[in-house]
C-alpha cells in the first residue's frame, strides 16, 4: 500500500510542477515579431511590420513599377489605409 501512495504522490507532484510551469509561461508577456515573414509572389514583396504597440503596417514592394506602398490598419473603420507611397526610381536616381 505504501508503494502506490508514493507513486501517486510523485505523479501529483510532477503534474503540479508542469501546471505551474505552464502558468508562468502563459503569464509571461511576450510580443510577436514578424521576423522573416516576408512573402513574395511574382513582382510583389509583402512584409508585415510593427511600428509601435498600437500600429501595424504592411509594406508592399511592386518590383515592376519600382514603388513601395505602406498600408496601415485603421481600427476605426476596420480597413487598410495607404500610409505612404515611395517611388524607388526617384529615390535611387543617379
Amino acid at each position: 500500500m505504501k508503494n502506490t501512495q508514493n507513486i501517486t504522490l510523485i505523479l501529483l507532484s510532477i503534474t503540479a510542477a508542469v501546471l505551474v510551469a505552464m502558468l508562468f509561461g502563459a503569464l509571461n508577456d511576450r510580443e510577436a515579431y514578424a521576423g522573416d515573414a516576408a512573402a513574395s509572389k511574382g513582382d510583389y514583396v509583402m512584409v508585415p511590420m510593427m511600428w509601435s504597440k498600437n500600429l501595424d503596417l504592411l509594406v508592399v514592394s511592386d518590383v515592376s513599377t519600382r514603388k513601395i506602398i505602406v498600408y496601415a490598419y485603421n481600427q476605426n473603420t476596420k480597413s487598410m489605409d495607404i500610409a505612404d507611397t515611395v517611388d524607388m526610381s526617384r529615390v535611387f536616381a543617379n
